[in-house]
């Protein structure tokens, strides 16, 4: 069998649920944001010749980012990842990263990356303006709201390395058999103007989802498994964008990432619009 060089640096991951479980309970921070709880992730240091450092809790997603659009590689620590700089031009390209994804939450879980274009609460409870766009694009049907919302979504991916590069988009299913969603419509506006295909017709729930917006993480899971997923697949896509609009406990985009995996496909990269406030939710 031949391999691509892309596949050889950057193979595909398993998703399995003792992974996922595994990963759900490990003591380390869930999320990466440089416009809050990481504000200080790039900062001076003296130590012998370094000059200034990125410290960072964990590499999955940011990692792949990172050395993609830099060259530079996380170092694991006894207390998470930097990347140590010692000169001038090494910190204003790790400068520039940090400014251009500020908004962007980084997040831990099993998918070959996962982000969240924003959180959905700034530290004073309020929505940020993300936040605010996909509360008025869900529950209030606004189209406006939904196109700001899909043209994010297409600016990150038209300038995000691996994203840029998948040439199939797919939504998570819509609870309610038969009803087109957020994630669905944002979807379909990528794939109309990135010019890649939309696969979210092919994946659909076995049977009526249940809410689990009150459920525990691994009742969660259950439930997902209860209910089912179908993939009717024409063709073997090597890499997918999976779009939802929340990221709660990322307990839905792991479980589909994981099927859809399952169905042949290599590469899942999840995209949300945004990320809950507490990494608690449904632990």
């Amino acid at each position: 069998m031949l391999f691509s060089f892309e596949e050889i640096i950057n193979p595909s991951t398993k998703i399995t649920y003792d992974k996922v479980i595994e990963s759900h309970n490990l003591d380390i921070a869930k999320r990466i944001c440089f416009n809050s709880c990481h504000k200080n992730a790039l900062k001076k240091k003296t130590f012998k010749d370094i000059k200034w450092v990125l410290n960072v809790p964990f590499e999955e997603s940011i990692g792949k980012i990172l050395k993609k659009e830099t060259g530079f590689s996380l170092i694991r620590t006894k207390y998470g990842f930097w990347y140590p700089m010692k000169e001038r031009l090494e910190y204003d390209e790790m400068l520039k990263f940090k400014e251009k994804y500020n908004e962007i939450v980084f997040l831990r879980d099993n998918l070959d990356i996962s982000v969240a274009l924003s959180e959905h609460f700034n530290s004073e409870g309020e929505r940020t303006a993300l936040g605010e766009l996909e509360f008025q694009a869900k529950w209030h049907s606004c189209s406006k709201s939904r196109i700001k919302i899909a043209d994010r979504v297409i600016d990150f991916i038209n300038s995000t390395p691996h994203y840029k590069d998948c040439l199939h988009v797919c939504s998570i299913p819509s609870s309610k058999l038969g009803k087109v969603n957020l994630p669905m419509k944002i979807a379909g506006r990528i794939a109309l103007k990135c010019g890649v295909t939309d696969i979210s017709s092919s994946v659909n729930w076995a049977s009526e989802k249940s809410q689990l917006k009150e459920l525990s993480f691994l009742e969660r899971w259950d439930a997902l498994e209860t209910t089912g997923i179908e993939i009717n697949l024409e063709s073997n896509p090597k890499s997918v964008i999976l779009i939802d609009d929340l990221y709660q406990s990322g307990t839905t985009l792991q479980y589909v990432a994981m099927k859809l995996k399952e169905s042949g496909i290599k590469k899942v990269y999840g995209l949300t619009i945004v990320k809950a406030r507490k990494d608690s939710d449904n632990s």
